[in-house]
């Protein structure tokens, strides 16, 4: 038997100690496999496709655009596959990513929803309805956020141009880390700078030194990059300087001289001087400030607007994918940038929609039109792969797990029933129905599934879903008084495939009708006339409360809703007219005032989207024939 001491002694100058020769090395849990092989990106075989699902035209047609050939980009769904469907086109094409990834906090995020006319002053209440915006907490702590986030920057390196830049905000909990993983992705000698803002906000700490600044991480792709000092810097103006001499050059400008090392140094009093690394000049957003929009972390336009101005042209391509409330991508919107936008949360994209739409409502100049897309079932497929190895049955399970619905083991025969799929019993005489990943829950599929839950004397039917089709809900009753039936219909909630969701909400699935309002000279409106919110399961207010307001005032759950008055199935939803309500007005027509007129006779499918406090969006399709 060998003394482990003598292998230990064996190890000297001569024989020096495998870690005795290794360099120094940021690691974390995920970087390398259990073989120590390093660890590729996790991605699919084929690049996901993005679904464009929404087009949001700009308002002032009559002006010329700044990019004429170009539509920007917001997009729901994981920035991982977003960012890997973006490379097919836009590899080595972005001048400038600012990002504001999550901190690692720890906790979770909420957002704090006024219903109707009420709470236009942001004081929650029973006015309000409280939802997690994002969750920022992580299956193995630290080691998991930053292997999720390497992944991210390793792919944004690679949109990145030649001369491109990239700005990563943080704070006290995470820049040492992030400093760290940056310079493993960039290169720490392409770090420009480390930026401190310094913000005074409420509240004082006794105990320690108040928290008062973030920081801000600009990184550069190469050793070329942009940087318009003239654009931020603050003009060197005329106030004495001690141990300068005053001149005036032959053109009238005046400028200062002083000597150091044997030479001069002159300096113009209209030159522009570049701002220094700490930032004390823009002001943390206060509560009642006129920007908020309402999302959690938001942060100021004046921040943004150093920033994209400092690194970036006109005309440049900017992007943010974490991009929150979207102020990055009003910014850019403002400053003649192009953009590109996305997030995993619906109440980011629904916030950052909201605000891109009043922008163009409200500014006199030119602004670009925008389109959104969804990853949803790509993001499924992938998560099935990726998370549970293709195994329906581990998909069914969890899905089944979340919703409390009992699984019975070994499964009957019920579930061969119906096509095989997964008609699950519960608690007779109550029967759960999961579709599968790919699976539009149509009018026709519930008819067949209430109509074997009644044939096994099943008295309620629970179908669980990621897509009903659009004309579910107004027929579910039908359905019901058919069958005698007592049908659910709950939408799986996305969030299911966050690995650091222990919790989900399931969403019950809304219903909305409207009239079509025909003027005499031909042309028409749309009225709503009745609408049924998605509400969720297990809200922290009173759920008896909840219910009763939404039976006695509906539309005061709607936040945004929209008319395509020429939608083809299959195409993307066009916003001919769209309302919505913000932070300090909350009044919404119930009815639209644009008066459309088709341009030929015909028969037309007009469709109308309302998305509710709770981020979730029901549509209905209604005919026009115009004679």
């Amino acid at each position: 038997m060998v003394d482990p001491r003598d292998e230990q002694e064996a190890y000297g100058p001569d024989n020096p100690h495998p870690l005795a020769r290794i360099g120094t090395e940021f690691v974390w849990d995920g970087k390398y496999d259990v073989y120590g092989r390093r660890q590729p990106i996790a991605l699919p075989s084929s690049s996901p496709t993005l679904q464009c699902v929404e087009a949001i035209h700009a308002v002032h047609d009559d002006a010329t655009p700044h990019q004429p050939h170009w539509r920007n980009m917001l997009i729901w769904g994981d920035n991982k596959l977003a960012l890997a469907a973006l490379l097919e086109r836009f590899r080595g094409q972005v001048r400038l990513i600012y990002i504001d990834p999550p901190f690692d906090v720890g906790t979770d995020f909420t957002m704090h929803m006024s219903l109707g006319e009420e709470g236009a002053d942001g004081r929650r209440g029973a006015s309000t309805v409280a939802a997690v915006a994002y969750r920022d907490m992580w299956g193995q702590g630290t080691d998991s956020y930053l292997h999720m986030l390497y992944e991210r920057l390793l792919l944004m390196r690679d949109l990145l141009c030649d001369d491109g830049s990239i700005f990563v905000h943080c704070d006290y909990r995470v820049d040492a880390v992030l400093k760290l993983l940056l310079d493993e992705v960039f290169g720490r000698r392409h770090q420009r700078n480390q930026i401190i803002w310094h913000y005074q906000s409420g509240g004082r700490q006794y105990d320690q030194f108040s928290r008062k600044h973030d920081t801000i991480y600009w990184y550069s792709k190469t050793a070329r990059w942009v940087f318009n000092k003239d654009a931020i810097g603050e003009l060197r103006g005329t106030r004495k300087r001690n141990h300068m001499k005053r001149h005036v050059d032959e053109d009238g400008r005046v400028y200062f001289t002083i000597k150091s090392a044997g030479k001069v140094y002159r300096y113009y009093e209209d030159e522009r001087l570049t701002p220094p690394d700490v930032w004390t000049d823009i002001s943390h957003l206060q509560q009642k400030d006129p920007q908020r929009t309402g999302y959690t972390t938001q942060k100021p336009t004046a921040l943004l607007e150093r920033i994209i101005k400092a690194a970036s042209n006109e005309g440049d391509l900017v992007a943010d994918f974490f991009c929150g409330s979207g102020t990055t991508l009003a910014v850019a919107e403002q400053l003649g940038r192009r953009w590109i936008g996305g997030d995993v949360g619906c109440y980011a994209i629904q916030s950052a929609r909201k605000r891109l739409s009043q922008l163009q409502h409200s500014s006199n100049e030119q602004t670009q039109s925008f389109d959104i897309y969804d990853l949803g079932l790509e993001a499924r497929r992938w998560w099935l792969y990726e998370q549970l190895h293709n195994d329906e049955k581990t998909y069914r399970e969890l899905v089944l797990q979340h919703y409390r619905a009992r699984v019975p083991k070994p499964y009957g025969a019920l579930e061969e029933l119906v096509l095989g799929e997964h008609l699950v019993r519960a608690n007779h005489p109550t029967y759960v129905y999961l579709t599968q990943i790919d699976v539009i829950c149509t009018v026709e599929f519930l008819r067949m599934l209430a109509l074997a839950t009644q044939s096994h004397g099943g008295q309620a039917l629970h179908v669980l879903a990621w897509e009903f089709d659009w004309d579910v809900g107004l027929h579910r009753h039908e359905i019901e008084v058919a069958t005698g039936v007592v049908i659910h219909l709950k939408y799986i909630p996305r969030e299911l495939m966050e690995p650091q969701y222990t919790e989900v909400t399931f969403l019950a699935v809304g219903m909305l009708e409207v009239r079509i309002v025909q003027h005499e000279m031909g042309s028409y409106d749309i009225e709503l006339l009745h609408f049924v919110p998605s509400l969720p399961d297990g809200m922290k207010q009173e759920p008896h409360a909840l219910r009763e307001r939404a039976n006695k005032t509906p539309f005061d759950f709607i936040d945004f809703w929209a008319v395509d008055f020429l939608w083809q199935a299959g195409q993307p939803f066009t916003h001919h007219w769209q309302a919505f309500r913000t932070r300090t007005d909350r009044s919404l027509a119930m009815c639209t005032d644009i008066g459309w007129c088709y341009a030929e006779r015909g028969h037309y499918h007009i469709r109308v989207q309302v998305t509710d406090v709770f981020g979730t969006t029901t549509a209905t399709v209604i005919d026009a024939v115009v004679a």
